[in-house]
């Protein structure tokens, strides 16, 4: 698709642009013109398969194998993305730093929870898990 896209973009940009001043004064075509042209140039390539059939047969087999290369390419790198999403999504907005630093509960924060246990876990009578100490926040 970025192909197709960049072609037509360049096209369009090809022309806006004004011709060339070398080489003389540039050939006077109207619209009315490359229309016509156009339309004689599409029927002898319909007529093409008429008078080629081996050629449009290759012609559509060739087509045939880029369309399944291009989803193949497509899968791939589908696939590539969709691993990376799935490593983000599982350390969340951690990063490796992050997730290398080692929890430990400060002294302050163990002296609390020894002499007063309800701070360390407010909710013993309604829960048979404790839950853990507050980790500290990184600067």
């Amino acid at each position: 698709m970025f192909v197709f896209r960049s072609i037509f973009w360049l096209t369009t940009l090809v022309l806006v642009l004004p011709p060339s001043e070398e080489g003389g004064p540039p050939p006077r075509v109207s619209l009315l013109q490359s229309a016509a042209a156009v339309r004689v140039l599409a029927q002898d390539v319909r007529g093409l398969c008429d008078r080629h059939p081996q050629a449009c047969e290759t012609s559509w087999e060739t087509l045939t194998l880029l369309g399944r290369k291009l989803e193949t390419g497509r899968h791939v790198a589908a696939a590539a993305l969709g691993s990376a999403q799935q490593e983000e999504a599982e350390k969340g907005t951690l990063t490796d730093a992050d997730l290398s630093v080692p929890w430990t509960a400060g002294e302050s924060d163990v002296a609390a929870a020894v002499t007063e246990p309800s701070v360390a876990r407010p909710h013993e009578g309604t829960s048979a898990v404790g839950l853990p100490l507050p980790r500290p926040q990184l600067l």
